[in-house]
């Protein structure tokens, strides 16, 4: 018996279902609005608080004695003019030799070949200055060759075929001497007639045949020399340069400028990583002797080639530059110690808000009995109790000094894999973690549990908890379910203001305990004046203070929606 013909389905099928109309997107947009209104305006006020953070710090580092690096560095030097030179140089590598905020006065390659010839005719200057056209050699030879033709007899005249004298030595030509014996044209005339070895296309292909490790190639860019230097370190700052490229674009930068750093593929990451770093910051430094600005970039470089300027890219970029005291890169010397904090400062966070919310609403509850007076003394107390002192006490006390050994006194693991209570390395690091957590608690329970206290206190005498209690419902109820969502919302507030309260007690907490984290690494910092770690640090703190405060926010539209409706119609 044949099947009849099947009836259309009613029912759609779910594979066809229609794709949701512009009425229930706009629907969900606007239930998700208040939140995203949120987000939009923590992010809009995080770009000015960031740049008035990169304002404080920047005249924080210029406010205080010497200049990092600098001193104590060249104090051991024996002339007069390598002390002053390895002085300018340290100085160009942390930014001081320029202006504040606005450059006038940039000087270029040009600018600073120009500037050290003049400097050479001077009896007080020209030592300096003949070290400097020597470091530049044939960045400067077309200017001291055509200086030297038009100059007279005389002294200035023989230092300046002095010093192409031995650029031309430091080259390895041939024809040097030839050069030295006859007339001062001959400089000029050999450059001309050299100038095509030293054009850019030139240049880069001599340099990628380097890279690629022909036969003859280092020989050929050591001849271009500081000429050379622009495309070598295009070449290995390249993303698609191999280790041993790279290991031999860096011995040709070192040998031609003297800042010896030398990449190793078979390093660890963070050595490679500081090697491509350090090149990095040289050339952050360097940049202007290699090139001749046009007049947009000396307009553009008014702003932008200044201190602050320089400050300001590496806040935005992350590189915070080589750690003078680790010799590391500052954010991989600052990652290693984050998560110590982070796990700290939460764990001393959430217990501080498990035991000060209930605490709070407890003492709300019980508003002027003496159970709440003396929740309060205590509290103000424990709150008046300085960290370095507890900290101090629960060491000499349960950390075995004279006391019971019942906690590590310092640490994270345990030496030996055997002490660790019932074998386990989570119960070790929280066996190690307990003092210092209960050190970092102990003040923000004391604020959490007084605001939530406040926040209970104002709710608890609503019309809308007087009405709940008029029905009947248990004073469990009614607080727990009714004055709790609202009362908390003070506590709630409060949690971003705690983020930069925790972090700075942890520089004395980590202290005492001996622990490798972000609050001892800014003591050190400090101690050694590592101004690039500190800047690491400060930046860091900002961004998590800044989290915390947008984190509360999306907690209060969480709890009350209301908050998220009347900041948009505020709005």
């Amino acid at each position: 018996m044949g099947a009849g013909p099947r009836r259309a389905s009613s029912r759609p099928e779910a594979a066809s279902a229609p794709a949701p109309g512009p009425l229930s997107l706009w629907r969900s947009f606007g239930r998700h609005a208040p939140t995203l209104g949120v987000i939009a305006n923590r992010v809009a006020w995080a770009l000015p608080t960031l740049f008035g953070i990169s304002l404080v710090t920047f005249a924080l580092v210029q406010l205080a004695p010497g200049e990092p690096g600098v001193a104590g560095q060249v104090g051991s030097l024996r002339s007069d003019a390598v002390q002053q030179e390895s002085s300018e140089r340290l100085r160009r590598t942390y930014g001081f030799d320029l202006p504040l905020f606005f450059n006038a006065a940039i000087e270029d390659r040009g600018r600073r070949v120009r500037g050290a010839i003049a400097d050479l005719g001077r009896d007080e200057t020209s030592p300096l200055a003949e070290r400097k056209l020597l470091r530049m050699t044939t960045l400067a030879v077309p200017e001291l060759a055509k200086a030297l033709s038009g100059a007279g007899r005389g002294e200035p005249r023989q230092r300046l075929r002095r010093v192409l004298d031995r650029i031309l030595e430091v080259l390895r030509v041939p024809e040097r001497e030839t050069l030295a014996r006859g007339p001062a044209s001959g400089y000029e005339e050999w450059w001309r007639s050299r100038q095509d070895r030293f054009a850019a296309g030139a240049i880069r292909a001599a340099v990628g045949r380097l890279r690629q490790g022909a036969d003859g190639a280092m020989a050929e860019v050591l001849l271009l020399h500081q000429r050379a230097v622009p495309a070598l370190l295009e070449s290995y700052l390249s993303s698609g340069a191999s280790d041993d490229e790279r290991r031999r674009l860096s011995q040709a930068l070192s040998e031609i400028t003297g800042h010896v750093v030398i990449y190793d593929g078979k390093a660890p990451l963070a050595e490679r990583r500081s090697a491509l770093g350090q090149w990095r910051d040289w050339w952050r430094s360097e940049e202007t002797v290699y090139q001749d600005l046009t007049r947009g970039e000396r307009l553009t470089g008014f702003f932008t080639r200044t201190q602050y300027a320089r400050w300001l890219s590496r806040l935005l970029s992350g590189d915070f530059g080589e750690s003078s005291y680790f010799r590391r890169r500052a954010w991989d010397v600052i990652s290693e110690r984050l998560p110590v904090t982070l796990w700290l400062n939460l764990a001393a966070l959430l217990l501080a808000y498990l035991a000060g919310i209930p605490l709070g609403v407890f003492s709300a509850a019980r508003r002027g009995s003496p159970v709440d007076r003396t929740i309060g003394v205590g509290l103000l107390l424990l709150y008046s109790l300085p960290v370095y002192w507890v900290g101090l006490v629960l060491v000499t006390t349960l950390g075995g000094l004279e006391g019971a050994a019942l906690f590590p006194s310092g640490g994270l693991r345990s030496f030996r894999p055997e002490d660790a209570p019932l074998g386990s390395a989570w119960l070790d690091v929280a066996w190690h973690a307990a003092l210092p957590v209960l050190c970092l608690a102990y003040g923000a329970l004391a604020v959490v549990s007084r605001y939530q206290r406040a926040g209970m206190v104002e709710v608890l005498g609503q019309d809308y908890i007087r009405t709940a209690r008029s029905k009947g419902l248990g004073e469990g109820r009614v607080i727990w379910r009714h004055g709790l969502p609202n009362g908390a919302l003070p506590v709630i507030n409060l949690l971003g203001l705690q983020v930069p309260f925790l972090l700075s007690g942890s520089v004395i907490v980590e202290t005492i305990f001996d622990l490798p984290g972000l609050g001892s690494l800014a003591l050190l910092a400090i101690h050694q004046h590592d101004t690039n770690v500190l800047m690491g640090l400060i930046s860091l703190t900002a961004v998590l203070t800044l989290g915390g405060l947008l984190l509360a926010d999306l907690l209060m539209i969480w709890v009350d929606p209301r908050i998220g409706l009347g900041r948009r119609e505020v709005a």
